[in-house]
């Protein structure tokens, strides 16, 4: 039974084999020629099949230039510094970021160092408010009396001015006029020179304070910070001592304008009545206070 199927197969076989085909397939004519023919048809699909893979190996190539292409050209619709732009940003973010940490610790310390030297930073500072105030005004207001003595007329402050004194002659009333002007010159001289003397206290306060920031910083930049506060608590005195010399300035100049007005301005002479040379003697009197009464205190029995 098995072998009548076999050879009813194989006929089988045979009929389809011999049954119409493409020109490429050759005609079986025997069965010898079978096994001929199915390997030339292996060898015809392993042809086949190594073109197929050739061809998608073309197409792989083809579709990868495609995506490189594709790549390169969204590369270049982006700036090309788009990418060191950002980078740039984000080292500038992290530089002061650092930046405003160290300068965070370095104000903690120096207000730590500050508060250690209080005392002497407090002292220093007051001492040095106080000798600038006194430059300032005696510098000011000697180019103010200098400049009034320049001027045409001359003006003399009423409290460099002689008294006008009954029976006077003329010659001795030149020699007070002389001896005033040039008590008034060697006032303005004497204010120079007291300017240059508080001029130098306020260098020495300067120097005595930086003297006691470098023993105690431990960095420059510890004793820049220092002496940069410093500088500004000493240029904030220096504005409120210019206030107050402004308003000194106006309240002088208020009183010249006042004597200009009310005195003859070639006469070099406090002229005042008789009343009223009597009526300043007397002011200038010390008043008498009466005396307490003594309260009897009670004798201890």
């Amino acid at each position: 039974m098995g072998s009548r199927r076999g050879k009813k197969d194989l006929t089988t076989n045979i009929k389809d084999a011999e049954s119409p085909r493409t020109p490429t397939q050759p005609k079986i004519k025997t069965r010898e020629d079978l096994p001929s023919i199915v390997l030339q048809s292996i060898n015809e699909f392993i042809m086949e099949m190594q073109g197929l893979k050739s061809q998608i190996s073309d197409l792989d190539c083809k579709i990868e230039d495609k995506f490189a292409k594709l790549a390169s050209l969204i590369h270049a619709e982006e700036p090309p510094t788009a990418n060191l732009e950002l980078n740039q940003q984000i080292s500038e973010l992290n530089d002061r970021l650092l930046r405003d940490k160290r300068d965070n610790l370095l104000k903690e310390k120096c207000n730590r160092l500050k508060h250690k030297i209080s005392m002497t930073w407090r002292d220093t500072l007051n001492k040095r408010k106080q000798a600038y105030l006194n430059h300032l005004k005696n510098k000011s207001k000697a180019d103010l009396y200098e400049e009034w003595l320049t001027s045409t007329p001359n003006y003399i402050p009423l409290k460099f001015r002689p008294k006008a004194i009954i029976g006077n002659n003329q010659r001795v009333a030149e020699l007070r006029i002389a001896e005033a002007m040039s008590s008034y010159r060697t006032a303005v001289q004497t204010l120079r020179v007291y300017a240059e003397t508080h001029q130098e206290r306020c260098s020495f306060f300067d120097s005595l304070m930086a003297d006691c920031i470098d023993k105690i910083s431990e960095s420059d930049d510890e004793r820049n910070l220092l002496k940069e506060r410093w500088e500004a608590d000493v240029h904030n005195n220096e504005v409120i001592s210019l206030q107050k010399w402004e308003k000194n300035r106006n309240f002088l100049i208020s009183k010249k304008k006042e004597s200009e007005e009310s005195a003859d301005p070639n006469n070099m002479f406090v002229t005042k009545t008789w009343d009223e040379q009597i009526a300043e003697k007397s002011s200038k009197k010390k008043t008498k206070f009466p005396k307490k009464k003594k309260v009897p205190t009670a004798t201890l029995r």
